[in-house]
């Protein structure tokens, strides 16, 4: 959605995407962007007589997809990238997950030493 990559995954995403809407009153404008955003913009994606995926040009505008793509797994879905994109992305979704991994062991730190009273 937000970015320049196409996410795919049938019906585990689209299972996970009603379960993230489920707590949004059906009538709601917050439920109605999010839906637009996650739902309304999507395609099935094409596969032709080889087996190839078959991209539209609208994903191909959105993503930048040229020639050559990556695919990259999530579990539940999967992304396709624009490799040059891809190589970006990748590395500041490493700096990232360094820094939540840094914070979240800081935060189990703690959370032991309350639960022991702070006692060594």
């Amino acid at each position: 959605m937000d970015r320049a990559a196409v996410d795919a995954g049938g019906l585990s995403l689209r299972k996970a995407i009603d379960e993230y809407l489920e707590p949004f009153d059906v009538f709601t404008e917050e439920r109605e962007f999010l839906a637009t955003a996650l739902l309304g913009e999507s395609e099935s994606l094409k596969i032709d007589k080889d087996g190839r995926v078959v991209l539209s040009e609208k994903i191909k505008a959105h993503t930048g997809i040229t020639e050559a793509v990556v695919f990259v797994g999530h579990g539940y879905k999967f992304q396709i990238w624009e490799p040059e994109k891809y190589e970006i992305f990748k590395a500041d979704a490493a700096k990232q997950a360094m820094a939540l991994r840094a914070s979240l062991s800081a935060r189990r730190k703690a959370l032991r030493e309350a639960g022991s009273g702070g006692a060594a």
